[in-house]
């Protein structure tokens, strides 16, 4: 994880009070999750650690409702505390499993229509739909590799975002027939506030190898 990232447990404002939100899929997707644990929500919610996100997430969250983003950090951490997982690599992983099992089906029709760069074409309004902060922009896509800039990150949640949506962009991959999947996050850098809060930018790359079918070039 990078240097400059901490994974503060402790809410720096009241759930539902901070001006950057995402989609009740997102919370719901998490709630998914915690259902293969042992204990299930009970023991879930016993390890977050501020006792006003475990409120939070005893609501029920509509799909394309909008929540606040910052308690998706803590439940992320204490997932991965509870998996024993790193927690970057939870993250990625729960995002691109997520990916692939809610909206595959848009990305096979990328498949069969132009393959990774019609679905790099799509990929910033995606997230638009999901965030209302988040802004990708993808600078090139080749045939097995792609680069993007995200910014208007929160850098109390930059953590667990930043790693969500790589996870999100293997899981388009992988739904697309891609294998040997390479994600990384660098560059790391303050840019600029929005509501008073530090906003942060970083680059990402990608490599991925065609399979023999699915992908096209």
């Amino acid at each position: 994880m990078h240097e400059s990232f901490h994974l503060e447990e402790t809410l720096p404002l009241p759930p539902g009070t901070s001006p950057f939100h995402v989609r009740g899929v997102i919370y719901a997707s998490i709630i998914h999750g915690v259902g293969t644990l042992p204990g299930g929500m009970e023991r879930f919610l016993d390890e977050l650690v501020d006792v006003r996100v475990r409120d939070f997430m005893r609501q029920k969250f509509q799909f394309m409702g909008w929540y606040d983003v910052y308690p998706a950090l803590p439940c992320a951490v204490a997932i991965a505390r509870l998996r024993g997982r790193p927690f970057e690599a939870f993250v990625r992983e729960a995002a691109k499993d997520s990916m692939l099992r809610l909206v595959p089906s848009m990305f096979r029709i990328f498949s069969r229509l132009g393959g990774p760069r019609l679905a790099a074409a799509h990929a910033p309004r995606l997230f638009q739909t999901y965030y209302d902060f988040v802004d990708l922009r993808l600078s090139r896509v080749g045939n097995e590799e792609g680069t993007g800039v995200i910014t208007g990150i929160p850098r109390y949640v930059a953590p667990q975002i930043i790693n969500h949506v790589i996870g999100i962009i293997a899981g388009a991959l992988e739904s697309l027939g891609a294998t040997h999947i390479e994600a990384s996050y660098r560059d790391v850098t303050t840019n600029g506030s929005s509501f008073g809060v530090e906003l942060v930018t970083c680059r990402a790359d990608f490599r991925w190898r065609l399979a023999t079918r699915g992908l096209r070039a």
